[in-house]
């Protein structure tokens, strides 16, 4: 009896315990180590996953672009590129029922293909004195597809590429050209895309180094297209988009609020390996010139909850903040130069995440909100997709 009445008081005491070295998993607690020194090893992790992704980079911002393809090509059985669905509006592949995959019709333009541009990313590179002012573009994609991508087609042929044309107010178009096996050009499966289910989601992204700063005067516009060989003979293993048009670079873009600036995150860079979020200054100093910097990023995430929808007021899981090293302290903004923040519920195998990011510049825009609250103009924030 004496017993039992016992386990009843160590139990709970057990699940106490338990509970605290659960919220603590995500942080050193090592007492020998300052937390200034945790917030170095931390920012120092995070800048060595960032300067292996991107290079050696300062400032970046992002244009938003969030647009479908048009028009989608295949190649036929003369091996000529010709369009899937044509200009017919129910044919466009939002109004295809899913059912179909490359084994299951004889017709093309039964299956569902969506390639969507996300958004062009500009990174400028940290400058020494008296070196040329050159950028850093990513692209990115994300593309819904009843196949499987590859390399190249069953000829050998590399027809899976990226391309991204800069064509100015006057003067020619300038094209660049990124092909699979180059560096940074990557293909990441997302899962059965929640709206089709005989689709396959995935991530495309490609980058382009030392490009050269005139590409980006005001009034360029930007235009990117996709191809991707793939395992579906019905297509003849090859499926590619027309360009896709993202807006001019603004004028204004000097200015923090007309712009968004990259947060960095990096998974498994965190205590635990929880995913960290860096700021933009931290590798070098912001650009020079009329180049004004912001004051802080305010950042969120959360679960992805909702069975087919990945935007953000669909979940119904809690909001976050990150978490300051060292601490257990969350905090809603990330100073650009020096921040790093644990975002210590993404850890490896807990599934999607979504994380959203803005400019805040105390004096113009972006007042601080709470967990979850309106971000007016959606325009200026963005919103990443995180699959770990």
């Amino acid at each position: 009896m004496n017993t039992i009445i016992k386990l009843r008081y160590i139990i709970p005491l057990i699940a106490i315990v338990a509970f605290t070295l659960f919220l603590k998993s995500c942080k050193k607690t090592d007492i020998n180590v300052p937390i200034d020194k945790t917030v170095e090893d931390t920012r120092a992790t995070a800048i060595k996953a960032i300067k292996a992704k991107y290079g050696d980079v300062s400032a970046g911002y992002i244009v938003n672009v969030n647009k479908t393809a048009d028009e989608i090509f295949y190649r036929n059985a003369a091996g000529k590129m010709v369009s899937l669905y044509g200009n017919s509006y129910n044919n466009q592949p939002n109004n295809i029922v899913c059912i179909y995959n490359c084994n299951n019709t004889s017709n093309p333009a039964n299956l569902r293909i969506v390639y969507t541009l996300d958004y062009v990313q500009r990174f400028y590179l940290c400058e020494s004195s008296g070196s040329p002012a050159k950028s850093t573009v990513s692209v990115k994609w994300t593309v819904s597809v009843p196949f499987t991508i590859t390399d190249e087609t069953p000829d050998g042929v590399l027809n899976t590429f990226g391309k991204v044309k800069f064509t100015p107010s006057s003067g020619p178009a300038v094209i660049l050209t990124a092909t699979a096996g180059d560096p940074g050009f990557t293909y990441t499966s997302l899962g059965t895309d929640p709206n089709c289910g005989v689709n396959t989601l995935y991530s495309v992204t490609y980058y382009f180094n030392g490009v050269d700063n005139s590409n980006f005067a005001s009034g360029t516009q930007l235009d990117a297209l996709l191809s991707l060989s793939n395992d579906c003979a019905l297509i003849g293993y090859l499926s590619a988009t027309s360009y896709v048009s993202a807006p001019s670079f603004n004028q204004n873009a000097y200015l923090p609020c007309n712009r968004i600036e990259k947060a960095y995150v990096n998974p498994n860079t965190g205590p635990s390996n929880c995913a960290t979020v860096a700021g933009n200054y931290v590798i070098c100093s912001y650009p020079g010139g009329s180049f004004t910097p912001i004051d802080y990023h305010q950042v969120e995430y959360r679960a992805v909850t909702h069975s087919t929808s990945r935007a953000w007021g669909d979940q119904n899981q809690t909001v976050y903040y990150g978490i300051i090293p060292g601490t257990s302290t969350p905090s809603a903004i990330l100073n650009p130069s020096t921040g790093v923040l644990n975002l210590v519920n993404m850890l490896p195998s807990s599934g999607l995440w979504l994380v959203r990011y803005r400019n805040v510049n105390t004096t113009t825009c972006g007042v601080i909100s709470g967990p979850g609250g309106t971000w007016p103009n959606t325009a200026l924030w963005i919103l990443e997709l995180w699959n770990l």
